[in-house]
């Protein structure tokens, strides 16, 4: 048999590997299920290394578009090769008191619970750990539209207000600004993720594995 994270991933395969496949999630550590008491969110966060593939530079000039709307500050945690270029492009866009780049944290679920919202911009993704973890946190979640289906596997059901397509940042800065200013929105963004988030669980994920092994469903 042979499982897959996402059905966009199934469909790349033959009929006759999809007929033998299931579908499982990634499970999410049950410290992400935790309350962190925060007395006021605030900033933009997201996760993930400094490379192509992630595209911090697409989510730096959507926020560039609109920084100056919000109060609010964007935290990207994560080191990488392209940390240089990004500080450049901070520097560039006059965003050094804005935006910052916070190097990789150990304790990383605390910073994503104390923010508003959580962007991942990226150009490709299978299934998004790091999108899972904020979703179960809570916190109001966006997300590029990318392969392999991850995202859309995650936020599909409320795919007008939460995906973009990549390489959008007027896109995805018109999701974020509303996000950041209309609470209704952002409410609705964090309740979707939480309650998506239970399919996440340890004991769902083992449960679904277990019946693959055992019945191959």
């Amino acid at each position: 048999g042979i499982v897959f994270q996402t059905q966009q991933a199934r469909e790349w395969f033959p009929r006759c590997i999809q007929k033998r496949s299931a579908i499982i999630f990634n499970q999410v550590g049950e410290q992400f299920y935790q309350d962190y008491p925060v007395s006021k969110k605030e900033g933009i966060v997201t996760v993930g290394r400094l490379t192509k593939q992630k595209n911090h530079a697409l989510l730096i000039e959507a926020f560039s578009l609109i920084h100056h709307k919000v109060e609010d500050n964007l935290y990207i945690y994560g080191d990488g090769a392209l940390k240089s270029a990004l500080e450049e492009l901070i520097t560039e866009k006059k965003l050094q008191k804005r935006v910052f780049l916070m190097g990789t944290n150990d304790h990383i679920e605390t910073e994503i619970a104390s923010k508003k919202l959580f962007v991942l911009p990226s150009d490709y993704e299978g299934m998004p750990n790091c999108l899972m973890e904020a979703m179960a946190m809570g916190v109001a979640c966006i997300s590029t539209n990318c392969s392999c289906g991850g995202p859309k596997e995650l936020l599909g059901d409320i795919e007008s207000i939460a995906l973009c397509p990549i390489n959008s940042a007027e896109k995805l800065a018109d999701l974020m600004l509303v996000a950041l200013v209309d609470n209704n929105r952002l409410i609705e963004l964090s309740n979707y993720g939480k309650n998506k988030a239970e399919d996440f669980r340890t004991e769902v994920i083992f449960k679904k594995w277990r019946s693959y092994i055992e019945n191959g469903q």
